[in-house]
């Protein structure tokens, strides 16, 4: 029932000036040398902490008199001007103090006004007087918008108290979340060294800005800049030379799992140099033995939690020249897993993004320009999925990809081929970049499946078993014919493998369909016949995560692809997914959820919609559509150029 206006000014005016005239006042606060006259009924009734009191039967409630301490006169006297005329006293200057007496009074409605005030005034420069009197105050309904005013500020709060006092578990969540927003993701990464490097025991981080006057102990011979001068990370660095550069420069060589990287003829956007790396005093730089004395001076629990939290970083969006200088940060040197994720993270540039998969440090935050997304082409049109919230994009279109049309991803850049009308034998092969799409050559045939590997992609032709390559970066590219595929059955798949090519064929071994594996050394330019797999290769697919490679068949096989101890590539049968034929197009993998991506079954009365396989993939989605589309596969692209789909 809705509170007459008229009616409540008018109990609170003469509640006021009973309490102006001292009528009927029959307690006393005393705080210091100061007594406030009041009504036992007002404050029992707004107090619980003065109903019990005067329930109790004590001292205080017979004498009618109570002293208060931790609360001022002042702030008491606003307290109960507003419980007297229902004036709203609260301003930026008093609400901290109010906040701080109406918990301890226990006054419900009063505290539910300071947290409304607090979340309504939520500021930088007051974000830590306001933070730390929350968690005193285990201010629930302030902690979602503190977290969310955190995850929105990040770069201005990063370096605060609040966040070095966060605990392992509350420092996670906040770095993880794809909805925190940082200028750079290198910035979060300092956030995390410094967390870590924070002592909460002793009260304060024993950090230095390594660009302070007088305070800084180089990491190299080149001067360090401010972070404002670093470009934004992207990891759509176009070259490899600067990274093998860098590397080669710091303490030991880094080496992927082909055995070396590869040079690129064109040099990386971000320079090596412009880094801000957080440090110890020199006292302890320069001792012979500052790994020991380092670690004495940091909390061992945080040590023990820095790789987890590095794993929750996006590093591998970082360029690689600014993570080879932080290898030689004294934390990450005295850490080895935290070493071994800072190499990992400059490896995947070469092994994961220049063909297109993302590892779980490589997905996009919601405030970056570029986002992960899954493409496929359908009748004409180029569209693409958001993993993140499962919604339909369309790309620019090109009307010479209507038909035949399959998609590779080629250091960071989305390629495609396919033709405009059936009449037509040639493929053309085009370019996705700044939103367009660019001719860049003409494919011989039309029935082509594309792999990337190393400098280069490698174009089937399953008409005519022969593996074109083409050179991308090539100032004009040149398709060249590279090697003959052994004639024994009609391709159906192939994948890109360390130096290899597996190519999938189906074979009928006594009336039953087997999948035939031809490996192709893309050095040696030699063929190895590898073990058959059980069921048909028809539209089988592969997929990688951050440890393995997979192949999965439609009937619900799945595969992971390995060297065993004698180097040999094996397939080892990890589980059954389904019993019923899925035709499926391609997959992306993003952090530990694998999307798969095909038709819609005529009749699925398989009862394993929901696929588990919490031992590899904590939950595996099956993204159905009707009719028939090109591959499906991941790539990163300009969130600008992805324009919502209508779905009808």
């Amino acid at each position: 029932m809705p509170v007459c206006e008229l009616l409540s000014n008018g109990y609170f005016k003469c509640l006021n000036k009973l309490w102006m005239d001292e009528e009927l006042c029959d307690f006393t606060v005393q705080i210091d040398d100061v007594s406030i006259k009041c009504h036992r009924v007002i404050l029992g009734a707004c107090s619980s902490f003065f109903l019990g009191l005067l329930r109790s039967g004590m001292k205080e409630a017979n004498e009618g008199r109570v002293v208060l301490q931790d609360i001022s006169a002042s702030t008491f006297q606003l307290i109960l001007k507003t419980l007297y005329t229902g004036e709203d006293v609260l301003s930026l200057d008093n609400f901290i103090e109010i906040w701080h007496a109406v918990h301890m009074l226990q006054i419900g409605f009063f505290l539910n006004m300071c947290e409304t005030f607090a979340v309504n005034n939520l500021k930088l420069d007051n974000f830590e007087e306001i933070y730390s009197i929350a968690k005193l105050l285990n201010a629930r309904s302030v902690s979602v918008p503190l977290n969310t005013f955190m995850l929105e500020n990040f770069d201005a709060i990063s370096e605060t108290k609040p966040v070095f006092e966060l605990s392992f578990k509350e420092f996670q969540d906040l770095v993880e979340k794809p909805t925190l927003k940082s200028s750079s993701e290198y910035n979060v990464l300092q956030s995390v060294i410094k967390w870590t490097e924070y002592n909460p025991i002793a009260h304060k981080p024993d950090i230095v800005n390594i660009g302070d006057e007088g305070k800084r102990d180089e990491i190299n011979s080149e001067p360090v800049k401010d972070p404002a001068s670093i470009p934004q990370d992207t990891i759509h660095q176009k070259g490899l030379g600067d990274i093998e550069k860098a590397v080669n420069e710091s303490n030991g060589n880094v080496e992927n799992e082909q055995g070396d990287l590869k040079e690129n003829s064109e040099a990386t956007k971000s320079e090596k140099g412009d880094i801000q790396t957080y440090m110890q005093p020199d006292s302890i730089m320069n001792s012979q033995n500052s790994n020991i004395v380092y670690k004495n001076v940091c909390n061992d629990d945080r040590l023990k939690r820095l790789r987890e939290l590095l794993r929750t970083v996006r590093i591998s969006l970082i360029s690689p020249s600014l993570l080879v200088q932080v290898l030689e940060h004294p934390l990450i040197k005295l850490i080895d897993e935290a070493k071994q994720e800072i190499v990992s993270a400059i490896l995947n540039e070469t092994t994961y993004f220049r063909h297109g998969q993302w590892p779980t440090t490589g997905r996009y935050r919601e405030c970056y320009e570029y986002g992960n997304y899954g493409c496929f082409s359908s009748c004409g049109s180029l569209d693409c999925i958001d993993p993140d919230d499962e919604k339909w994009y369309t790309l620019n279109k090109c009307e010479s990809l209507k038909r035949n049309v399959q998609l590779v991803v080629f250091d960071n850049e989305l390629f495609a081929t396919g033709v405009q009308s059936a009449s037509q034998n040639k493929s053309k092969m085009f370019l996705y970049y700044d939103n367009s799409w660019a001719e860049i050559a003409e494919m011989p045939g039309k029935d082509l499946l594309l792999a990337s590997n190393d400098n280069h992609i490698y174009v089937t032709n399953v008409i005519e078993n022969i593996i074109y390559r083409l050179s991308p970066k090539r100032r004009i590219p040149k398709l060249e014919h590279f090697i003959q595929v052994p004639k024994e059955n009609v391709i159906k798949h192939v994948m890109s493998y360390q130096i290899y090519m597996l190519i999938f064929c189906t074979e009928n071994v006594n009336d039953i369909d087997e999948t035939a594996v031809h490996m192709l050394d893309l050095q040696a330019k030699s063929w190895t016949r590898l073990n058959n797999l059980e069921g048909s290769a028809e539209n089988i697919i592969s997929f990688r995560n951050d440890d393995n490679h997979f192949v999965l068949q439609t009937n619900g096989s799945l595969w992971s692809v390995r060297n065993n101890v004698n180097e040999k590539i094996t397939f080892t049968h990890v589980a059954k997914l389904w019993s019923i034929k899925k035709v499926m197009y391609g997959a992306v993998v993003h952090g530990n959820i694998l999307v798969l991506f095909g038709e819609n079954p005529e009749n699925d009365t398989d009862d394993s919609t929901e696929y588990e396989l919490g031992n590899i993939f904590l939950s595996i989605r099956y993204w159905g559509r009707d009719g028939s589309c090109s591959n499906f596969i991941p790539a990163v692209l300009l969130k600008s150029g992805c324009t919502p789909k209508v779905i009808k």
